[in-house]
């Protein structure tokens, strides 16, 4: 992980230039190689699937262009996780079939049935046809959950959205693990250090007497205009 510069820090300055000649070649294979070049097309897409997964902010970004690349993201999400899992299904089903070969034992003579018996063994086939629904496909389960999460009202913007997501992930399994990858917190901690850093200049001896509501906005203004 690279380093920043922190105006706070004694020798933050030296250190992110000794990383970055550290990790120069990395750096510049990855500039050159074409899966790391992204576009400004593809930052805005990312950056609008990242708000539309946002409960807080879901609404502004409610347009159907954006719910197809999502739909198509959660689908492409459901047939990797099934390939493992199907090939596990099938080499157990493999050794399930043999061994019955070798445990295999010849069929008991059974009993001829009375006609009251063979009528309410039909009578519970044709209830067990009914109760019986079709199997679901993938495309028809993320819509499921999408048209869920569609309908839910947003949260207030006070409120965690991974905490939510978390809250929701028995209910919206699909739209979940889609949301901790776009929902993912920055590997870098220089960000809140220089917030820490700008609350102590602002909350001085001489303003200890300030409401943590005008801090905050103070501290807000500061570091945003």
């Amino acid at each position: 992980m690279l380093i920043l510069d922190v105006r706070t820090r004694w020798n933050s300055l030296y250190l992110m230039m000794e990383r970055f000649c550290e990790q120069f070649p990395a750096l510049q294979a990855a500039a050159i190689h074409q899966r790391f070049k992204l576009k400004a097309d593809d930052i805005q897409a990312f950056l609008e699937e990242a708000t539309l997964l946002d409960p807080r902010f879901k609404s502004n970004m409610d347009r159907d262009e954006i719910w197809d690349r999502v739909r198509s993201s959660a689908m492409a999400a459901i047939e990797k996780l099934s390939e493992p899992r199907e090939t596990h299904v099938h080499a157990e089903e493999e050794e399930r079939e043999e061994d019955e070969d070798e445990n295999y034992t010849p069929p008991v003579k059974q009993k001829k049935r009375t006609a009251l018996e063979e009528f309410f063994e039909e009578e519970d086939s044709k209830l067990l046809s009914t109760q019986q629904q079709p199997p679901v496909s993938i495309a028809q389960r993320v819509e499921q959950v999408i048209q869920l999460y569609r309908s839910l009202p947003p949260i207030p913007t006070k409120d965690s959205a991974s905490f939510w997501w978390w809250k929701k992930s028995d209910a919206l399994p699909v739209l979940s693990a889609l949301a901790e990858k776009y929902l993912c917190v920055q590997a870098s901690s220089t960000p809140s250090e220089r917030v820490f850093s700008t609350a102590g200049d602002t909350l001085s001896p001489e303003r200890s007497r300030i409401l943590p509501e005008r801090a905050n906005m103070t501290i807000f203004l500061h570091k945003n205009c």
